[in-house]
Parts: C-alpha cells; sequence; structure tokens
C-alpha cells in the first residue's frame, strides 16, 4: 500500500501545530510531500519570500536547495537529516518524515544562521545590488532572520521529528481502522452482491409496499427493462395478466405463512411468455416486512419433457417395428418388455409374459440354458454375445443375442436388455454352404490330383520325345530328316510350354503358388532377359531398346523366377506380334520401394473392347491369332496372377494400328551391396535352370545309380551320358535302389519319384536312414520327376534329395547338373 503524508494527517491541524511551533521556537517550518509540494508551514522569512523567491536567479538558488535536500533525504531516509547552505546565504534543513518504514514526507527547518557563522554583510549588500533589490528594506529583512546555535538546531531537529511521527503515527492507526472497516464493508457488500449474482435463476426483493428495490442482472435481462425503469415496479408487472390472480394469492401466502412457491408466466417488457417457478419468503427489516424470491426458467424443462415423450414414443415405435427381438428382464429373470417380432415368434403376447421368467415359458432343457447366459451378463456387467436357441410354435429356431445390463441414474443395475436377431435360416444356409465347400475341397484336391498324375503322364513320355528329338539332331540326318527333328523338337518344346502355363495357372487358382524373396541385381536380370531376343529381332528386322533409369536400385529384394517370367512373357509378345518397327523396354523407380516395368511395341495393337478379356484365361484379340502366332492365351492371365501375388498391378494401353504398351509395378525394396553382382537362389523347382557353367570335357568319373521305371527315360539318360565318363548302374524301382545302394557305393543317384514296388520318396528316405546308420557320408541325390507341382518338390526335398529336375530334362541341362557335382 502507498501512502501519502495528506492520507494520514488532518493537514489543517497539522497547520496549527505549526504555527505553534513557530511562535515557540521562532524557526520557519514546513512540510512537502515528495514532489516538493508545501502542505504546510509557517514563519517563513520575508527575505525569501518577498526577495530571494522573487528574483528569477535567486528562485533558482532555492530550487536547487530545496531539490538538494529532497533528493538526498529521499535516498537516504534513514540518515535523520540534512543540511545545506543554500545559494543565498541562509541554511535549510530537510527532515524525513517515516511512516511504517515508509518515506511519507519532509519536514524543512530552514531560513536561518548558526550563531558561529554571522552573516556575511558585505555579501548581502552585494546581492542587494546585483539583483536591485532595495537595500535598506532588504538589509531589514536580513536582521529579521533566527539565529539558532547548532546545539539548537539539532534540538529543534529531534523536536519536530518527534511532533510529526506522532501525529503521523495516530493518523495511521485511524487511516488503518478507516481502511478496514471500509474493506470490511466492501467485502460484505461484495459478498453480497457475488451470491445474489450468481444466484443460477432470478433474484428479486420488494418493500413492504410491493416496490421492487433490489434484483440481480439475471432478473433484468429476463425482464428486458433498462435498470432505471426497474426500481420500484409492483410484482404483477413481469406476470402475465391470465396469472395475477394466483400470483396475488400467492403473495398474500408469503405474507401469511412466511414462504410460498408457484409455477407461473413471466412476462418482458416486450410482452413475450416464459413459463417459471417463482419461490417467495417474507423478510423482516426494522420491523417492516418485505418479500424476497427467486425464479426458474423451467421453459427447457417443460421441453424436455415433452422431448422425452415424443423420445420415449420414437423408441417404443422402433422396437415394436425393428425386425430383430427386443426384450427386458428384470435381475431374477422376469419379463419387464417385448417387442411385437418376440410376441410373433414366440407365441405369447407381452400381456401374457410380464412378470413370467423363461422356466414358465420354454421347455426346461432351453429355459435353463437361457437362464445361465442371462445370469453371466448380471455377474459380469458387461455386454456378452450369445447363440440360443428355443423350442416356440412347435420349432426350434436358432438366434444370436446381444444382452446387456442397463443401469440407473446413480449406476446401480436393475434391468437384463436383450436385442437377438432369428438366425435359423442362416443356420441352415451354412450348413448347406459348409457342404458346399467340402464339396468343392474335395473337387479341388481332385483336380490337383489329376493335374499332377496328368503333368506326370504326360512329361514322362515328352521328355522321351524330347530328349530323343535331341539325340537325334546329333546324327547326321539328310536335309529333311533334319526338318522333321527339329520340327519335333519345336512341337514338343510347345506342348511342353502349353502344359507350363496350364500348371502354372492351376497352381495359382488352388493357392499354391509360392513366391521367393532373394537379394538380385536386377540391372544384370533384365539385361540377361531382353538378351535372349536379340537373335529373334534382328532376324525379323526390328529395333529392341532397353532403358533403366538411374533411380532404379541395382540391388534388391524379390523372385527373379517370376520378374523373369513376366518380363519374357510381355516382351515375347511384343516381338511375336511386331512386323515393324520397335519394341522398348523401359524401367524407372515407382512410388516408394515399387519398380515401374513398362513393354511398348509398335505392332498391331488391340481394341479397346478386348483390352480387359486378353487378360483372362484362354482368350486373345483375334480368334486367328492362335492359328497365325500360336499360343494357349494363358500367359498376360498368368502374368496378372503373377503381379498381383507379388503386391502390384498390371496395365495396357494400346491403339489400333499404333502398337500396344503393357507396364507392371512391383514393390521390390532395395538393398545396399558393395558387391557388382549377385547371386540368387529361386525355387528348387527349377534350381539348375541358372546354372552358367558350359559342359567341361576333363570331368571327375562318377559311379551313377540311375532310378527309373520306365525304359524308355533310362535308355535316354544313358544315350545323354555316352559319352561321358562315368559308370551307370540301372534300378527300375525304389526297392531295387536301395538293395543296389546297400551292395556298392556311388557318387550320384538319378531319381525318378513316381514308381511301382517303391516311390522316389520311400527309396531316397531308407538310403538316408542306411547312410546314418553306417556312418557313411550323404550321396548326392537328383531328383528327376514329371510333378511340377509345389508340395511335391517340397516333399521331394523332405524326403533327402539334393536338387530337383523337372522333366522333360534336356542333356545340357542334365549333364551340368551332374558336372556341378562331379567338382564338388
Amino acid at each position: 500500500m502507498t501512502l501519502s503524508f495528506a492520507d494520514l494527517i488532518n493537514l489543517d491541524k497539522v497547520q496549527s501545530l505549526i504555527e505553534s511551533s513557530n511562535k515557540i521556537t521562532g524557526a520557519p517550518i514546513g512540510i512537502l510531500d515528495l514532489d516538493g509540494n508545501i502542505l504546510v508551514g509557517a514563519g517563513w522569512q520575508r527575505l525569501c519570500m518577498q526577495f530571494h523567491r522573487v528574483h528569477p536567479e535567486t528562485c533558482s538558488r532555492c530550487q536547487q536547495s530545496d531539490h538538494y535536500i529532497l533528493e538526498r533525504v529521499h535516498a537516504a531516509p534513514d540518515k535523520g537529516y540534512v543540511a545545506n547552505h543554500c545559494g543565498n546565504g541562509l541554511w535549510d534543513v530537510g527532515i524525513p518524515i517515516v511512516v511504517s518504514d515508509t518515506h511519507v514526507a519532509t519536514c524543512f527547518l530552514g531560513q536561518f544562521f548558526y550563531e558561529d557563522e554571522q552573516p556575511d554583510q558585505a555579501f548581502f549588500v552585494e546581492q542587494a545590488e546585483q539583483f536591485g533589490f532595495d537595500e535598506q528594506d532588504y538589509l531589514a529583512a536580513l536582521d529579521k532572520v533566527p539565529v539558532f546555535s547548532r546545539n539548537k538546531v539539532g534540538e529543534l531537529i529531534e523536536y519536530i521529528k518527534e511532533l510529526v511521527t506522532l501525529i503521523s503515527f495516530i493518523s495511521l492507526q485511524s487511516y488503518q481502522v478507516e481502511q478496514e472497516i471500509t474493506a470490511r464493508l466492501k467485502k460484505q457488500n461484495l459478498f453480497s452482491k457475488t451470491i445474489i449474482q450468481s444466484l443460477p435463476g432470478l433474484f428479486y426483493l420488494f418493500d413492504q409496499d410491493m416496490k421492487l428495490i433490489q434484483w440481480n442482472e439475471n432478473f433484468a435481462k429476463a425482464a428486458g427493462y433498462p435498470v432505471q425503469e426497474l426500481y420500484g415496479k409492483h410484482p404483477l408487472v413481469f406476470i402475465a395478466p391470465s396469472e395475477h390472480e394466483h400470483i396475488t394469492v400467492k403473495i398474500q401466502e408469503v405474507f401469511a405463512k412466511g414462504y410460498a412457491a408457484i409455477e407461473s408466466v413471466f412476462l418482458t417488457k416486450e410482452g413475450q411468455e416464459v413459463p417459471f417457478y417463482f419461490t417467495g419468503v417474507r423478510f423482516d427489516v426494522d420491523g417492516k416486512s418485505h418479500l424476497m424470491g427467486s425464479g426458474v426458467d423451467i421453459a427447457e424443462r417443460i421441453r424436455a419433457e415433452q422431448a422425452l415423450k415424443q423420445s420415449e414414443a420414437r423408441l417404443k415405435a422402433i422396437i415394436d417395428n425393428t425386425p430383430a427381438v427386443v426384450f427386458l428382464k428384470d435381475l431374477e429373470g422376469r419379463f419387464m418388455l417385448v417387442n411385437p417380432r418376440w410376441e410373433s415368434m414366440v407365441g405369447f403376447t407381452e400381456q401374457e409374459v410380464i412378470g413370467k421368467t423363461v422356466f414358465e415359458i420354454f421347455p426346461d432343457s432351453y429355459a435353463q440354458k437361457l437362464h445361465e447366459n442371462d445370469q453371466k451378463v448380471v455377474r459380469s456387467g458387461v455386454l456378452h454375445q450369445f447363440e440360443d436357441e428355443i423350442f416356440a410354435n412347435g420349432m426350434v429356431r436358432a438366434f444370436i443375442s446381444s444382452k446387456f445390463i442397463i443401469t440407473d441414474e446413480h449406476g446401480q443395475p436393475y434391468a437384463l436388455c436383450g436385442m437377438a436377431e432369428d438366425i435359423t435360416e442362416r443356420k441352415k444356409l451354412e450348413e448347406e454352404n459348409e457342404r458346399a465347400l467340402m464339396r468343392a475341397e474335395a473337387a479341388n484336391r481332385a483336380k490337383s490330383t489329376f493335374l499332377a498324375t496328368m503333368s506326370h503322364e504326360i512329361r514322362t513320355p515328352l521328355n522321351a520325345i524330347l530328349g530323343m528329338g535331341e539325340l537325334l539332331l546329333e546324327t547326321e540326318l539328310t536335309e529333311t530328316q533334319t526338318w522333321c527333328a527339329n520340327t519335333l523338337s519345336r512341337s514338343g518344346k510347345t506342348l511342353l510350354s502349353l502344359i507350363n502355363d496350364i500348371l502354372d495357372l492351376s497352381k495359382i487358382e488352388a493357392g499354391q503358388f509360392t513366391l521367393e524373396n532373394t537379394t538380385l541385381n536386377l540391372h544384370k536380370l533384365i539385361a540377361e532377359i531382353v538378351g535372349l531376343f536379340e537373335l529373334t529381332v534382328l532376324d525379323k528386322g526390328l529395333i529392341l531398346d532397353l532403358k533403366i533409369e538411374r533411380s532404379v536400385p541395382h540391388h534388391v529384394n524379390g523372385d527373379p523366377i517370376r520378374i523373369r517370367q513376366v518380363l519374357m512373357n510381355l516382351i515375347g509378345n511384343g516381338v511375336k506380334f511386331t512386323v515393324k518397327g520397335s519394341v522398348n523396354v523401359h524401367v524407372t523407380q515407382g512410388e516408394g520401394e515399387r519398380i515401374q516395368f513398362t513393354v511398348k511395341d509398335t505392332g498391331p495393337g488391340i481394341p479397346l473392347e478386348k483390352q480387359e478379356e486378353i487378360f483372362q484365361p484362354f482368350t486373345q484379340a483375334d480368334s486367328s491369332t492362335t492359328r497365325k502366332y500360336g499360343g494357349t492365351g494363358l500367359g498376360l492371365t498368368i502374368c496378372r496372377r503373377i503381379v498381383e501375388l507379388m503386391g502390384g498391378t498390371i496395365a495396357l494401353e494400346s491403339k489400333l494400328d499404333q502398337g500396344s504398351a503393357f507396364s507392371f509395378s512391383v514393390p521390390l525394396p532395395a538393398v545396399r551391396s558393395n558387391k557388382e553382382t549377385v547371386l540368387y537362389s529361386v525355387s528348387n523347382v527349377e534350381h539348375v535352370d541358372l546354372l552358367e557353367e558350359p559342359i567341361e570335357e576333363n570331368i571327375s568319373k562318377l559311379r551313377i545309380l540311375l532310378v527309373d521305371d520306365a525304359e524308355d527315360n533310362r535308355l535316354l539318360i544313358q544315350a545323354f551320358l555316352k559319352k561321358m565318363p562315368h559308370h551307370i548302374v540301372m534300378a527300375v524301382n525304389g526297392a531295387e535302389a536301395v538293395a543296389r545302394f546297400k551292395e556298392d557305393v556311388f557318387d550320384l543317384i538319378l531319381m525318378d519319384i513316381q514308381m511301382p514296388i517303391m516311390d522316389g520318396y520311400e527309396a531316397t528316405r531308407r538310403i538316408r536312414l542306411w547312410e546314418q546308420e553306417t556312418h557313411r557320408d550323404p550321396t548326392t541325390i537328383i531328383a528327376l520327376t514329371a510333378h511340377a507341382m509345389v508340395e511335391e518338390s517340397q516333399q521331394i526335398m523332405a524326403s533327402g534329395c539334393n536338387v530337383h529336375l523337372t522333366k522333360p530334362i534336356g542333356k545340357k541341362r542334365l549333364i551340368k547338373a551332374i558336372n556341378k557335382i562331379s567338382r564338388r
């Protein structure tokens, strides 16, 4: 709190005391505030007031003295006093007035001489002459200036300090008491006003003459009157005329009984009627009765009640018309509510079941299960779903029920609600679908078995056909014989391609088509694929262009075999159908980790209406295509399925006579590698296809056990290896192979899988077991099989084979595999 001297003391009384002190001491005394303003003073010397304070230069000296004293006193009020010899020749003393450790004013004792420093007469004569003062009058005023000893000045200082401090202390006490009382009154008034203003509704106070004398802001806002118009108004001014009689009766009741309440209609200045709940109490002040009361707007409550009724009506309409079964039970299991759907299902009306339990409605076996489910919900307090059954109207009906607890406004459970859906027909349909699914799965298994069998049965003779054709081409033939042998070889390879396409599509549809995820050199792989078509495009006079953007990473994770398969198909189609012009392969970085491959040709193009159909099995853009170019119409179907399995998409843009652009995008995450190339492994089904080493002349001689039940295949392999230094021992089934293996030592076993008496699986397992029992090193076993399904390959490798070669097996492919073994 900031105090000023004027706040603490009655200045008139201080002026009287100062004047009395001046008469007693003869010393000029004054009190100045902190800004230098004179509050009270007495005994000012004529020398100063009529001469020094009049002339500008001498007045400036006085002001400098005043400022010096004020600044010094304010800077260090605890030093007691500050004395200064004014430039006009007189002494001034400043005494700080400190109240409650606060400097509030400065007392001046001034305009005097010390007796040990008599005034210099010559100085004052010169001063009178310098500033144009009347010398005689000036010196006469000088003679009136009091002269004090230094001790006297000290006594005067102490006297004045004690006097002023005492007065200030008394005034401070009075001031503090007054401030405290004022603060309490303000606090009480503020408290009362805050309570009144914070009331949620209207507050009003009428005197004994029924005149409004106090109200809160809510009342003023609701009434719509300016504040100056509210005072003195009668309560009936704020009530709708239709309610005046009732309100008058209630006012009389307040004064008679001390309290009354009523629902009535509040009337605003603009004539708007609002429903309110009013209360009134008698309030006596100085023997006079007043009416004090409050009002609460109940319009929202009335609207809420109406809304609740409407909501209940809507809820009942929903419950009554919903196709779901709805019921409500108390915690003991007695029905409280059921909807019409429940009634139609059970055959009892709501009136017939209210208050009853399930044991009184359904057979015990069904009722017990329903009751147990209800109790689970009651005990846990959380929603449960059940599949319930009931017996009603002569049949068993199945339901999916959701049951939950309903609580009151205090959170206490009081009922169980259930909502159920009749799934009787759905269960019948599900059972039928399950039977159909089982039939479909059985058919699918039969299809897989059929495909595996057909693959084996076709590939086995095809192996001999292609192998013999290959051997035939190695002999000296006439031109006609060479043409026949080449035709035989091409036809066999076409048949093999057809079989592979059908198997691929079947494996995809059966969910048996698997993908590898290995690290590969993508740039090298693409270049190798494109390089396979260089001779073909040269023969046709076409341009084959490859462009790989720099942003495409060299090393990625993916399936190299399937990337090769799709690209080979798309590039092969482009080269096959393009008569003149070019085939362009463009590889770019797509969004995220995707790589975009585009194969664009200048071929005949594909009509818009055929562009989606060509991705369907056994479909081509033109029915004459097959006759002209060959093919099954499965290639693009397989490409789409493979790309989708890899998490990608494939698209086509084409115009007639302008060419086509096939593009596919697949995720191939980049892999950091410091190597120039990456050796990738692929599915064991086609593992040996990626061997790159040439056939060597100088290789180790191997003892080979050849196991195959087909004589043609045995003779074919013997013919393939005729010029090799290896020694071949024959076995026609698995049992014979195991026996010969135990009798002799072999470096390699060529094991057929599908054989009578004992198949290749069992034979391989027995050989591995015998090797373990006799502590012999494992012998390399290459499986030669016509099976190409994934599960067959996995089973072959699981039985103990090291390599799996799928028939038909070419001579070069077989020799490469054997050479790799012979170098170990």
